[in-house]
């Protein structure tokens, strides 16, 4: 992929001319997020100043598990992987919270509402945010 003279809004690093994902630290590049630089701005799943700040910090752009909650109340489905495995999350009709392994609708847990999901959520014997800084990928669902 050829490289083009943009830099990523984030670490910098140029950016493939086809991409608007920086290949380096996973950024979304959005001119949005710049000028609202402490809103969180799909796809991206932490604000522009967040961001910034963990790269600075050599950190991995990642939402914490009340900001992945926040993205489930406006996008309604979410998704994350622990040891390797794909979870979804999913905010129904009722305003409830679904936890599931992915294609094993027999893992289906639900909560009402958030302050449920954090203080009791689990996978296994492990709560969810007592594994949070473990998990990979958390980010908007995405079907396949």
């Amino acid at each position: 992929m050829k490289k083009s003279d943009k830099k990523c809004q984030v670490c910098s690093m140029p950016l493939n001319e086809s991409l608007s994902v920086c290949g380096n630290c996973g950024w979304y590049q959005s001119v949005k997020s710049i000028d609202l630089p402490n809103n969180v701005i799909y796809p991206n799943t932490v604000s522009y100043v967040k961001a910034r700040n963990l790269f600075l910090q050599g950190k991995k752009i990642a939402p914490s598990l009340e900001e992945f909650l926040k993205a489930l109340t406006t996008y309604s489905e979410m998704e994350f992987y622990y040891q390797n495995l794909r979870y979804g999350v999913v905010l129904d009709s009722n305003h409830l919270i679904h936890l599931y392994q992915w294609n094993n609708p027999q893992s289906d847990k639900t909560f009402d509402g958030e302050n449920e999901f954090i203080s009791t959520a689990s996978i296994g014997s492990s709560f969810v945010r007592d594994i949070w800084n473990r998990v990979e990928k958390a980010t908007y669902m995405v079907c396949d």
